[in-house]
């Protein structure tokens, strides 16, 4: 299954909404609104279920010499 987009997911629930409340028009800012709402709660729910990353998965973050105090002269350490 393809990716989908949180703005696609969105879209397709206040379609979805809207058929399901009778297709009424001038209302798609209450439709989107309540769209994101249920989706971004979704999207929450589903981060909060899912497996741990394992370690060393992520981004590694570096240390460079440069950038620790060790390396530093005294005034550069006082800036």
């Amino acid at each position: 299954m393809s990716q989908e987009t949180l703005e696609n997911r969105i879209r397709r629930r206040a379609y979805e909404l809207w058929l399901a409340d009778g297709s009424m028009e001038g209302c798609a800012d209450e439709y989107w609104r309540r769209a994101r709402l249920e989706v971004e709660a979704e999207v929450a729910e589903e981060a909060r279920q899912a497996p741990p990353r394992a370690a060393g998965s992520g981004p590694a973050i570096q240390n460079f010499p440069h950038d620790t105090p060790d390396n530093l002269s005294e005034s550069d350490q006082l800036k």
